[in-house]
């Protein structure tokens, strides 16, 4: 339950989390019914129905490639600013 506390009211966060690709997320972030805000709940829901895009699987590869250094890494690939601001979250 604890890990739910962080997320309460903030939908931004509960989006960079599951846009980032990581494999592990605790069950009690994912149940809908435990967040309170229904903005949250109805795009959680939304979210768990509608199968990834190839624009977000294709940010969830690259991110695993670049390992933990996603940030510094990017900087260094040859692509347009765009596409860097989108593999690092700022566009999701």
């Amino acid at each position: 339950m604890g890990n739910l506390i962080f997320f309460r009211n903030k939908l931004h966060l509960l989006k960079m989390l599951l846009h980032s690709g990581i494999a592990t997320i605790p069950s009690s972030i994912l149940a809908v019914e435990s967040h309170e805000n229904k903005e949250t709940a109805d795009w959680l829901t939304q979210f768990r129905k509608t199968p990834r895009s190839l624009k977000d699987s294709c940010r969830t590869q690259v991110r695993r490639s670049l390992g933990n250094k996603i940030l510094y890494s990017v900087k260094h690939l040859p692509i347009p600013s765009e596409i860097r601001l989108y593999i690092t979250l700022d566009i999701l």
